[in-house]
C-alpha cells in the first residue's frame, strides 16, 4: 500500500510538471529565410512573414530590431494568443546597395525557446544605370587648359530612361549627352569639359548631376575632379 502510495504521487507530481512545462508560449514561423533574387538599385522590397503562437500562453513580442536603418520592421499584434497569427512586415530600401546583401530583423519574444528570433532578406542588387569609368578625373591641367572625359552611361534595365536635365555645380565645368533617351540595353555617351583656371596647384572637385524619370534611378551623380598646376602665361 505504501508503494502505491509512492508511485501515485509521483504520477501525480509527473503529471503537473508536465502541465507546467506545456503552459507556454510558442512562436513559429514558417519560413524566416526570404530570398528576394534580383532587384534594381533604388527599388523598395516588402515582404511578410507569418508568426503563429502554437503555445499554450500567450506570445509577447518585447521589441523589433533591424540590422541597419535601409530595412523598416511593423508587426500587426504586438501579443499573440494561442493559435492565433501576426504578420511581420519587412521593407528594404536599395539605394545604397549594390551586389549580394544579406538583412536580418531580430524580434524579440517570451518564448524560453525562442528569445531572439532572427528573419533575413536576401538577394542581389543591381545597379539599373552603369557608368563607365564611374568618375571624371581629368588629373592635372595647365592653366587655360581644356580637359575632357567621355563617359559611357548603360542601361541595363527593362524600360527606356528620359534623361530630363544635366547640371554641373563646378562653373569651369560644362557636360554635354549625345541622347537625352536611354533605351533599355542602350547606352549614351556624358562629354565631360573642363577650363582650368588661373590659379596655381588647386584642386576642383565637383558633381555632373543628371535627373531621369526613372523610379529607381531618379538622380544620377558622377564625381568630377582635377587639378591645376603651374602659372598661366602671359
Amino acid at each position: 500500500m505504501q508503494i502505491k502510495r509512492v508511485w501515485a504521487g509521483l504520477l501525480l507530481v509527473g503529471l503537473f510538471s508536465g502541465l507546467a512545462l506545456a503552459q507556454e508560449p510558442r512562436l513559429w514561423a514558417e519560413s524566416t529565410d526570404f530570398r528576394f533574387g534580383e532587384i534594381y538599385q533604388g527599388q523598395q522590397l516588402e515582404h511578410a512573414f507569418r508568426l503563429e503562437n502554437t503555445g499554450n500562453e500567450p506570445l509577447l513580442i518585447e521589441k523589433i530590431r533591424s540590422s541597419c536603418g535601409c530595412t523598416a520592421a511593423l508587426l500587426s499584434d504586438y501579443q499573440i494568443e494561442p493559435g492565433q497569427s501576426a504578420q511581420l512586415r519587412v521593407t528594404f530600401d536599395s539605394t545604397r546597395f549594390r551586389g549580394p546583401v544579406v538583412k536580418t530583423v531580430y524580434v524579440y519574444t517570451n518564448d524560453p525557446l525562442h528569445r531572439v528570433a532572427q528573419f533575413y532578406l536576401r538577394g542581389q542588387v543591381t545597379p539599373e544605370l552603369v557608368l563607365e569609368p564611374a568618375k571624371a578625373d581629368l588629373g592635372s591641367l595647365e592653366p587655360g587648359a581644356v580637359g575632357e572625359v567621355a563617359i559611357v552611361i548603360g542601361n541595363v534595365g527593362p524600360q527606356n530612361i528620359a534623361i530630363q536635365e544635366v547640371q554641373t555645380d563646378l562653373q569651369d565645368v560644362q557636360a554635354t549627352l549625345s541622347s537625352k533617351l536611354l533605351q533599355a540595353g542602350g547606352s549614351v555617351t556624358l562629354h565631360i569639359t573642363a577650363t582650368a583656371g588661373e590659379e596655381g596647384a588647386v584642386k576642383r572637385k565637383g558633381y555632373v548631376v543628371m535627373s531621369t524619370d526613372s523610379p529607381y534611378s531618379p538622380v544620377v551623380k558622377v564625381p568630377v575632379s582635377f587639378s591645376v598646376t603651374g602659372v598661366a602665361q602671359p
